[in-house]
């Protein structure tokens, strides 16, 4: 039974996205499938529907005039982004697959500088390898710097991408970067808060940005909003950004409203 619904969502989800290039119709209509396997003790998928987007996308992109190509390869990038956080736990595939997103990235900027989605993507993936490898050995090796020219060079493109993607990235950056002397001097935990309200007033409802939004002004001493952003993530009850995203973002709504449980 699961096996036909997930082959008839497959069929249908076809039929959105137009015939004109049906290499990437099929590469769009397996990325909608993402989340197969899904399991909520986890948070994890299975890897088949994601590792054959990923093949799909790769021939899509030989496939596409070179007018075509950019957002097919930044959709490509975006598979990378997937696989490295919904399928697996393990830190160096993890990098791995990050970077792997990023020198796709890198090759394309070279030929499409004023890729909005390339940008976008290329300051997602260094900030999740960041995570990786830790923030403070990230902000040695630069990586700040490179998140802070992609977002800043995607507002100056197209400011509403990615539902205020940009200033999302530099509001995020500005709250977790660490200040290293002599090295990184520049993160603002006050600058946060301006970026995510720009963000948030572009898109309210993005679960990202709300999550973010809501940290940073806890810091910042504005709790009970904070905590009102978190419980209005929580009680959502449609999907926004896929069911696995969703699902990890309500978890960790769920784990900062317990961390900070006896503050409140």
């Amino acid at each position: 039974m699961l096996k036909s619904r997930f082959i008839l969502i497959f069929l249908l989800s076809g039929l959105l996205f137009g015939r004109s290039n049906p290499i990437l119709q099929e590469a769009d209509s397996l990325y909608a499938l993402r989340a197969f396997g899904f399991q909520p003790e986890t948070g994890l998928v299975d890897s088949i529907m994601i590792d054959r987007a990923i093949r799909a996308y790769e021939k899509a992109v030989n496939a596409s005039d070179s007018s075509e190509k950019p957002p097919v390869i930044w959709k490509l990038m975006q598979c990378f982004y997937y696989k490295g956080n919904f399928t697996t736990a393990d830190k160096e595939i993890k990098k791995q697959l990050f970077l792997e997103g990023i020198r796709i990235g890198e090759r394309a900027l070279k030929t499409y500088p004023d890729s909005p989605g390339l940008h976008f993507w290329m300051g997602i993936l260094w900030g999740y390898w960041s995570e990786q490898v830790g923030l403070l050995t990230a902000g040695r090796k630069g990586v700040a710097g490179k998140v802070r020219h992609h977002a800043e060079t995607l507002i100056g493109i197209q400011d509403d991408f990615a539902e205020g993607g940009g200033y999302r990235t530099l509001g995020r950056l500005h709250d977790q970067a660490p200040k290293i002397p002599l090295i990184l001097g520049w993160p603002s935990k006050e600058k946060s808060i301006a970026y995510f309200e720009k963000a948030y007033a572009i898109k309210p409802d993005n679960l990202f940005t709300k999550q973010y939004y809501a940290e940073a002004l806890y810091d910042q001493g504005q709790k009970e909003r904070a905590v009102q952003m978190m419980r209005e993530i929580i009680a959502l009850d449609s999907t926004v950004h896929g069911i696995a995203e969703d699902a990890f973002i309500k978890r960790e709504a769920r784990h900062f409203l317990e961390e900070h449980a006896e503050s409140l």
